[in-house]
């Protein structure tokens, strides 16, 4: 006659369970993913684009040198638009326990350079997120399901 012990059933269970409890709610690492895109983003800002933006137009600077702005950097006179692209008090973020959303909605004209519609003056100059970004928020989604951390085990 055969038998079978099944030993730490009841803590494998327990772990099953914490896996989906938290699986159903990623509220706490949703504002770290939030500022690890905000660096990427304000990091793209600095390289003036990845891959690069169009260079102003000679009339652009021009203009902002009229202006007092200076020649450059792209996309950049007051830093309004970096700001509400980069940082936690200028983005606006909605977080829900399995949403998040960032957004440059402070500043009424960052949608022309992210608009994917035709265009004759205003090149578009999108911000992406990258590969490997999204690599390490899947992590951190992942080590968050999984631990209970977003660094890893504890």
């Amino acid at each position: 006659m055969l038998s079978f012990q099944v030993t730490g059933a009841q803590a494998l269970q327990a772990k099953f369970r914490s896996i989906e409890i938290r699986g159903r709610d990623l509220s706490e690492v949703w504002p770290q993913i939030a500022d690890v895109i905000g660096l990427d983003m304000a990091t793209q800002f600095e390289m003036e684009g990845d891959p690069k933006w169009k260079p102003l137009a000679p009339r652009t600077i021009a203009q902002r040198l009229r202006l007092g702005f200076g020649a450059g950097p792209i996309l950049y006179r007051t830093g309004s638009l970096r700001e509400a692209w980069s940082t936690e008090t200028g983005q606006t973020r909605e977080i829900t326990p399995t949403s998040l959303y960032i957004g440059p909605e402070k500043v009424s004209y960052a949608k022309y350079h992210q608009s994917r519609l035709p265009r004759t003056r205003i090149p578009r100059r999108p911000l992406r997120l990258r590969q490997s970004v999204v690599v390490e928020a899947l992590r951190r989604i992942r080590n968050w399901i999984m631990y209970g951390s977003t660094t890893g085990r504890i």
